[in-house]
């Protein structure tokens, strides 16, 4: 049943709120954060944004709000829209606020030596790096 409030003579419906403000949210930790962050996976390399070391920074504040810095494999990812939205819908999700997402690429981004293993990548060189 829709409860109702009348103003002069006028019946009109009272919007349903969510009984649960967004502020008393369970706080984001920098393990939920990350967690969902090891969820989000790149399409064409198969593997999470955390993993791949795309994420540079992330923190959330008091309210839920959480910021994130991170980059590409190039500029020119084209799922780069993709893997922000689905960052920002898991973390809503989970109880953020707001998600801010700052892209950067200084330093431009370079698989760790773990990863390059992972991937079937030679010895490093810079010069040279022209995979992704």
């Amino acid at each position: 049943m829709t409860k109702t409030t009348h103003t002069n003579d006028k019946t009109e419906p009272v919007p349903k709120t969510d009984p649960t403000p967004a502020h008393d949210s369970p706080k984001l930790t920098k393990e939920i954060i990350e967690a969902v962050l090891k969820d989000v996976k790149d399409p064409e390399l198969g593997l999470d944004v955390y993993t791949l070391a795309l994420i540079y920074k992330y923190d959330a504040d008091k309210d839920n709000k959480v910021s994130i810095t991170m980059t590409f494999t190039s500029p020119f990812c084209p799922y780069g829209p993709q893997l922000m939205e689905e960052i920002e819908e898991k973390l809503k999700e989970k109880g953020a606020t707001e998600v801010e997402i700052e892209i950067t690429f200084d330093p431009p981004w370079k698989p760790p030596e773990n990863l390059r293993a992972m991937l079937g990548l030679g010895e490093e060189d810079d010069s040279e790096f022209k995979v992704f």
